[in-house]
């Protein structure tokens, strides 16, 4: 909303837009929403510029001590008592930050101006989709007064008189979360801020772009309605979603079956994806990877506990964790690949995020960050079609084999020729019987047969062939790390042979 403040002093009219109280205690300046002055807000620039020009043609107002004072144009002070008359004139007051000094000089309260670099909606936003801030030490977020880009200033410090509070050396976070849009956020740490102090603070917080992975599984869902979506994943009924929760621990929970030596990690947080495998009752079934992000996302922007307000879990933590405050805990990279990401964790467990029961299929496009900040993912089963030409799929005694081209235990050509296995350890073999196709799955990342290198691509050589109708093809292809390996057995037509029994 405060995008377009006033800046120019001939739009301002005393007992209008501003009113002076030099009578009460303390003496005030109050901005009042009428005239030329809405929710846009003034420039503090431009208030100090318009009571100099009133106080220069008003001899009332010069015998005043002086109301307002600027060290430059995003910092300034209210000086001999004087301050805004409320918090709504404060949260009026753009481009800057000011202190509040009684008489003596001495500090009465102090504002930080807040300034957003980048693009928030401000139309018709979803509840939650406004800007908010918190401090180190908060447990609930505050959310800031207009939707849009940020230009508000808040408090900072206050002597006992005005709340007894001081955050200026205190990390403060800026963010928004706007569901299937970009999420943002940053910090004092961030732009290099270890003090606050009253002038104007500027965030780079974009949250314009929109999230295509939401957007897709919003069309895949709900017809494209992003709404209608987030209703789905927090409204408790709908599957998988009402059977997903994320779990915060006190103390590091091992997960194995990794492909990075030794195999087994620790992780601070858990996203189960399938409660009912831990012995939840809703049964909504693995999710796949997209209803996982989305349901974290979902929950990232809950202004309330996301560490398994439904007891979905088991041996979490009980500390509340606000979902606003959580740092975010998953992206994705491309279209396909989802990653988990380190960050804090109150319960003390480990910055590591695993998901557990997500959708088999999916097991390869996942990869974890660990409590020690090492990305680790699952043995790559990579997928292997073989195409069938006519001529093979006519061939009642039609087969087909795979061998590996040249592995250190044989080479194909030679009678040491190694059979591929699959990923259960079954011989890639077998009769065609007039199907198109055939696939099987290779554990990528973990075979070894014939002293192949693991974790490396495969130089194969699949055969097929008939009798009377199909002759016999060898084709070359490669196993690499995908799920969409494909081969193609073309065999020309059998015109020699003959069995007369």
């Amino acid at each position: 909303m405060a995008v377009s403040p006033i800046t120019d002093p001939d739009l301002l009219n005393l007992g209008t837009e501003v009113i002076l109280d030099p009578g009460s205690s303390p003496p005030t300046v109050r901005l009042v929403e009428a005239g030329n002055l809405d929710a846009n807000g003034v420039t503090l620039q431009c208030l100090l510029s318009f009571l100099k020009e009133e106080i220069r043609t008003t001899a009332l107002l010069q015998g005043l001590d002086v109301i307002l004072d600027g060290s430059f144009d995003e910092q300034f002070e209210f000086l001999n008592d004087w301050e805004p008359f409320d918090d709504a004139t404060r949260k009026l007051l753009r481009n800057g930050g000011w202190s509040e000094l009684d008489g003596a000089g001495l500090l009465k309260q102090q504002w930080a101006g807040i300034q957003t670099n980048g693009g928030i909606d401000s139309t018709a936003p979803q509840t939650g989709d406004f800007a908010y801030y918190y401090w180190a030490s908060d447990t609930a977020p505050t959310v800031f007064t207009y939707a849009g880009p940020v230009n508000e200033a808040i408090q900072i410090f206050g002597d006992a008189t005005h709340g007894s509070i001081d955050r200026r050396t205190e990390e403060l976070t800026v963010a928004v979360r706007p569901f299937g849009k970009s999420y943002d956020q940053d910090t004092t740490t961030a732009i290099g801020v270890a003090t606050l102090t009253n002038r104007l603070y500027r965030f780079g917080l974009d949250a314009s772009d929109a999230d295509l992975r939401v957007q897709a599984l919003a069309t895949a869902e709900t017809g494209g309605d992003v709404a209608a979506l987030l209703a789905a994943i927090t409204g408790g009924v709908t599957a998988p979603y009402n059977d997903m929760a994320i779990g915060f621990y006190a103390t590091g929970q091992a997960r194995a079956g990794f492909a990075q030596a030794p195999g087994s990690f620790s992780f601070g947080k858990i996203i189960e994806a399938d409660a009912s495998v831990g012995g939840g009752s809703a049964g909504g079934g693995g999710a796949s990877n997209l209803q996982v992000y989305a349901f974290v996302q979902a929950e990232l922007r809950r202004n309330g506990d996301i560490n398994d307000p439904n007891g979905r879990m088991t041996g979490e933590s009980t500390l509340t964790v606000n979902g606003l405050l959580s740092d975010p805990l998953l992206q994705f990279v491309g279209e396909t690949r989802l990653e988990t990401l380190n960050g804090s964790n109150p319960a003390g467990g480990g910055s590591g995020v695993a998901i557990d029961s997500y959708q088999a299929a999916g097991s390869t496009d996942i990869f974890f960050r660990e409590n020690g900040a090492t990305q680790v993912n699952f043995p790559f089963v990579a997928s292997v079609t073989l195409f069938f030409s006519q001529t093979l799929r006519d061939d009642p005694n039609a087969w087909f084999r795979v061998f590996f081209t040249s592995v250190p235990s044989g080479s194909f050509g030679t009678t040491a020729a190694v059979t591929v296995l699959d990923n259960g350890d079954v011989e890639v073999a077998g009769a065609i019987g007039g199907a198109a196709q055939a696939s099987f799955t290779f554990d990528y990342d973990g075979d070894a047969t014939g002293g192949r290198t693991p974790g490396t691509d495969a130089p194969v050589t699949a055969v097929a062939g008939g009798l009377a109708v199909a002759k016999i093809i060898q084709q070359p292809g490669t196993i690499t790390r995908s799920t969409t390996n494909q081969i193609q057995l073309t065999a020309e037509q059998e015109r020699v042979y003959q069995n007369a029994a």
